[in-house]
């Protein structure tokens, strides 16, 4: 009996064809969301939350950290929201986002995470991410493979590689975001319509690099300071 609770507490699954619910809870593992429709995470605090294959998915205002891996995993999901919540310390992306669509990520603080603050791949749609602040990752946001993302209004610094970094995306928005002190600032390969708008880009080692494979870029009214 103490094994099976053990286990219980490391690992909670959540799963429904359609299920409605707000949860409020303190959990010392990870929590797997499979096949749920409309629900609200608020207040949770884990080591890792993982939405798979669900829909209208919220989580608010919760402490994600200490992961081995990933802090927030969404993976063949739709509508969701990551807003006001701590996603910190982990292993490897704070927020990882797979061949999912229509994701807001607002409001956040993701810091300190081993790999990669925010990552979208995996052909994910309509993602953006807004109003966050993204420090202390090798990479502060990675987009591949991706289209119709925007990343607006975020404080991206000390992204000890990239600060922004777009690989095989297209139709990105980069708009009005502070990027501080990275390797390099903004790093733009094999990628298309791609906007880059009044952003102040200083103290890093690279300030823009935009190399092979770009078509249709517009970059205008940025401040580039402070880096070569």
């Amino acid at each position: 009996m103490k094994g099976l609770i053990a286990t219980l507490l490391i690992v909670l699954v959540v799963t429904s064809s359609s299920l409605a619910l707000t949860a409020t809870s303190q959990h010392t593992g990870k929590i797997v969301i499979d096949h749920v429709k409309n629900a609200v995470y608020k207040g949770v605090s884990a080591k890792a939350i993982t939405v798979e294959n669900s829909r209208n998915i919220i989580i608010e205002d919760s402490v994600i950290k200490g992961s081995n891996y990933f802090g927030i995993l969404i993976i063949n999901s739709t509508n969701v929201t990551v807003i006001h919540d701590v996603i910190v310390n982990n292993g490897y992306d704070g927020i990882n986002v797979q061949n999912s669509s229509n994701v807001m990520i607002a409001f956040n603080n993701i810091s300190f995470n081993g790999h990669d603050g925010i990552t979208v791949w995996e052909e994910s749609t309509n993602v953006t991410i807004k109003g966050n602040l993204i420090l202390g990752n090798q990479f502060g946001v990675f987009v591949l493979d991706s289209r119709y993302i925007d990343i607006t209004r975020n404080q991206i610094v000390n992204s000890t590689i990239y600060n922004v970094y777009l690989y095989q995306a297209s139709h990105v928005k980069i708009e009005n975001n502070t990027i501080v002190g990275g390797g390099t600032g903004i790093n733009v390969n094999y990628a298309s319509f791609i906007y880059v708008i009044s952003n102040v880009i200083t103290r890093n080692l690279v300030g823009v690099y935009l190399g092979i494979g770009i078509f249709n870029i517009s970059f205008c009214y940025n401040n580039i300071s402070f880096s070569e």
